[in-house]
């Protein structure tokens, strides 16, 4: 009979089947070397047999007792065997180009294939059993992170516990060097099940894209965080001096730069704050959009070297005042 690899690969092709001829089965009998599916109409006698053999190390089709003799008695909009393991197989190649896909297009897929309306639920539980058969789950994650840093253990011969990770790639050393001498920096909550802080640091490359360069997690925007993290960005990725530091006015990074050690100092960079930063806390003090919007305003002009002839050009007070109100 028909053989299979795997037995997730035998439920694929019986799902696969009834859910093309609107039919319905289930599992009577599940073990690791059997599975015995029946319909679900106890009417019907179509029944299927597949046994895995230990010589051939494969699934072998044992017994089918013909096709259904039954029909679906009803049209709904969703399939009892489209299950969210079945529609991530559908799906790997959308995740894999796309891995941000919204779920109502992932929707709209199943119902152009398959011809099912399914639930938000079924296809968000589909995207992260797609995600994980792509990039494996969080433990598999962490487990290999060990072997990532197992090169540290000629150098540590006893239990360390790492608290804080820094890490980049040789692409983005070697691409730093064609890039502008701004380096801009911040940090975001991890959200998912493991959680922290991860640390960035991202340049502009000479057509104005975004160049990422070096990464860290660590536990929280504290001041030995940043010292950690700019320290080995500095020492690792972006050793020359002239740059420019910019980065929000969080207090651990105003703190962190020019402490002794980190390789930041006035003396061979300069620190400045985000201008976007700076208006959003703006607003969010005074409660007032406008406010926001002519600190930018003023900080573009300035940044063309207009700040005095604007200062006094009727156009932009005209702008003020409407903008305030």
């Amino acid at each position: 009979g028909m053989t299979f690899n795997t037995k997730e690969e035998v439920q694929h092709v019986l799902n696969a089947y009834h859910i093309k001829k609107v039919l319905y089965y289930r599992v009577e009998k599940s073990s690791p070397t059997l599975i015995v599916a029946r319909c679900v109409n106890i009417t019907c006698n179509w029944r299927c047999r597949v046994t895995f053999i230990t010589r051939s190390q494969k699934w072998e089709l044992r017994k089918l007792s013909g096709e259904h003799s039954c029909s679906s008695p009803i049209i709904t909009q969703d399939h009892v065997n489209l299950g969210y393991v079945y529609i991530s197989k559908s799906i790997l190649a959308l995740v894999a180009s796309d891995p941000s896909i919204s779920i109502t297009i992932i929707i709209a897929h199943i119902k152009s294939v398959e011809g099912y309306t399914i639930s938000y639920r079924k296809v968000w539980m589909a995207k992260q059993k797609a995600i994980e058969d792509l990039h494996g789950n969080w433990e598999q994650s962490y487990h290999d992170l060990s072997k990532l840093l197992n090169s540290m253990s000629e150098m540590v011969h006893h239990y360390v516990q790492f608290h804080r990770v820094f890490w980049t790639f040789k692409p983005c050393i070697d691409g730093f060097k064609y890039c502008k001498l701004i380096v801009q920096v911040d940090g975001t909550f991890l959200c998912g099940k493991y959680k922290g802080t991860l640390l960035m640091a991202v340049v502009q490359d000479g057509n104005n894209k975004i160049f990422p360069i070096s990464f860290a997690i660590v536990a929280g925007e504290t001041t030995d965080a940043w010292f950690f993290f700019l320290h080995y960005l500095k020492r690792h990725v972006c050793p020359p001096d002239g740059l420019c530091l910019i980065s929000d006015r969080h207090k651990s990074i105003k703190a962190t730069y020019a402490r002794q050690g980190s390789g930041w100092k006035p003396e061979n960079s300069v620190h400045v704050f985000c201008i976007r930063h700076i208006a959003q806390n703006f607003i969010r003090h005074f409660k007032n959009y406008q406010y926001g919007y002519v600190l930018l305003i003023i900080n573009y002009f300035y940044l063309f070297d207009h700040i005095s002839t604007i200062l006094n050009c009727s156009f932009f007070a005209n702008l003020i005042s409407q903008l305030m109100g």
